[in-house]
């Protein structure tokens, strides 16, 4: 979700592989207006290691989550 503009982009994915996880982002940011597809912050899932090629279908920047840095959130 999206801090400022409480957006939030979500997919239900049929399993946690990184090709069901790279369709889904990528279908789900086609129809998300261009405006709120900026940056893409994910978790270290298996399901994420497509990032790049995330990145390269959607023109999104792809960042991982920190879980270690929690208070800066």
């Amino acid at each position: 979700m999206e801090r400022k503009s409480c957006v939030l982009v979500a997919a239900k994915l049929s399993d946690k592989s990184a090709d069901t996880f790279y369709l889904a982002t990528t279908s789900a940011f086609k129809i998300t207006p261009e405006k709120w597809c900026e940056i893409l912050m994910v978790d270290n899932g298996k399901e994420c290691a497509q990032f790049k090629k995330i990145e390269d279908a959607t023109g999104m920047d792809v960042y991982f989550a920190d879980k270690t840095d929690l208070n800066s959130v």
